[in-house]
């Protein structure tokens, strides 16, 4: 195995596990993840975007709030042509949030992600954001 899968197969064990830390532990861990990430390769920088947001869901919810904004503050060293797909991974967890988590989420992908979005995808993103309130 190169280095690069030996990374992804390295944080994909340790996100299995992080719904069992306890919620200061899970904040520690994202930090050291995403920290790390800051020296990947633009293509590692995606997956681990994505492994990450995909557990959010599990992370306690005391820490739900603290784990979104700090993956919101990360969205924007992904490359530009992620960012399109990682706002879409975004709103699609959404619904792994606690309910009193939701609305401040929603709330903070649009003014703060979609203004990161390439302007010809701003209305869309909006509009789904705004169908996506509706339906919660």
């Amino acid at each position: 195995m190169d280095q690069c899968a030996d990374r992804v197969a390295t944080l994909t064990g340790v996100l299995e596990h992080i719904g069992t830390l306890d919620a200061t532990e899970q904040l520690t861990l994202l930090d050291a993840i995403l920290r790390f990430d800051r020296s990947t390769s633009e293509a590692e920088k995606t997956g681990v975007f994505s492994g990450v947001l995909n557990k959010i869901g599990s992370f306690d919810k005391a820490i739900q709030p603290s784990a979104w904004e700090k993956m919101l503050q990360h969205f924007k060293i992904l490359p530009g042509n992620a960012q399109t797909t990682a706002f879409d991974d975004l709103l699609k967890q959404i619904d792994t949030l606690d309910a009193m988590v939701k609305q401040g989420a929603l709330n903070r992908l649009q003014s703060y992600i979609v203004p990161l979005l390439p302007e010809s995808e701003r209305l869309s993103a909006s509009a789904r954001i705004q169908k996506h309130q509706y339906q919660g």
